[in-house]
């Protein structure tokens, strides 16, 4: 906001931004950026200092996958190398329940988010997604030699210089219902409605597409509930997923699924 107090860091943070797919340029980035940028990754807060994750740096995966940018860090919840430093002192250390993947997930994003913001600091745009799990997950474990317990691929930072600057820089939401004071605050009618028409105006930036109303809805999360929720739903394979999840061991304490819901 106007006349609020800045600093480099916070204004590299608020200069983030997504570049998609096809526009990324050929820039290269120099391998001591992308040392830089490793180190101030693994810098990111974890559990009990065990850094529970994998950073894979390999160029070729952007081939591999199709990928875009000029070079792809996949971040994986990884426990084998805390296992097998137990194993080593002839020591236990259990990797295989649900919490530690949770645990692991936090360590993984943070490291993850890290990475992309220090690359920002050096001029290097990025876009994070979680395909990695929505496409074939045993051709990732393959081409990649993951290990076969306690893995698991979660992010891929895709690091490149943009080919032309992004139109405008993606809104996001700050108020009622994401940022909470005092106690959990549930949205009232007036404030969904005041949700709805913030996502409706073009000039928030929002949303994933601007033509939906053009689609025949008549607010954008219209199209984001009854269309694209649905579509990316259809892209996940769930029971391949969850396969995954339990051969690597971190389902062995589920048993069955609770749903709690506000009386």
């Amino acid at each position: 906001m106007k006349g609020m107090k800045t600093n480099e860091t916070l204004k590299t943070v608020q200069s983030l931004r997504t570049i998609h797919e096809g526009n990324f340029s050929d820039r290269e980035i120099s391998s001591e950026d992308l040392q830089l940028v490793l180190r101030a990754s693994v810098r990111a807060a974890n559990a009990s200092a065990r850094q529970s994750y994998s950073i894979i740096v390999d160029h070729a995966i952007k081939e591999k996958f199709s990928w875009p940018g000029e070079e792809v860090l996949l971040f994986c919840v990884d426990f084998t190398r805390i296992v097998d430093t137990a194993r080593y002192l002839q020591l236990d250390f259990d990797a295989e329940y649900m919490m530690q993947f949770l645990t692991g997930i936090i360590d993984t994003s943070l490291a993850a988010q890290t990475a992309v913001i220090a690359a920002k600091s050096l001029g290097i745009d990025s876009l994070i997604t979680n395909r990695v799990y929505h496409t074939d997950l045993r051709k990732t474990y393959e081409l990649l030699n993951l290990p076969k317990k306690g893995c698991f691929p979660l992010i891929a930072v895709c690091l490149g210089y943009p080919a032309r600057e992004p139109e405008h820089r993606k809104g996001r939401l700050e108020g009622p219902g994401v940022i909470h004071h005092g106690k959990y605050h549930r949205l009232t009618p007036e404030e969904m409605d005041q949700l709805v028409q913030e996502y409706d105006d073009p000039k928030t930036y929002l949303g994933l597409v601007d033509d939906w109303h053009d689609k025949g809805f008549r607010h954008y999360l219209e199209w984001f509930y009854a269309k694209w929720s649905n579509e990316v739903g259809a892209r996940v394979n769930a029971r391949e997923f969850n396969e995954v999840l339990r051969k690597q061991g971190f389902l062995n304490d589920v048993t069955h699924t609770e749903t709690y819901l506000p009386t």
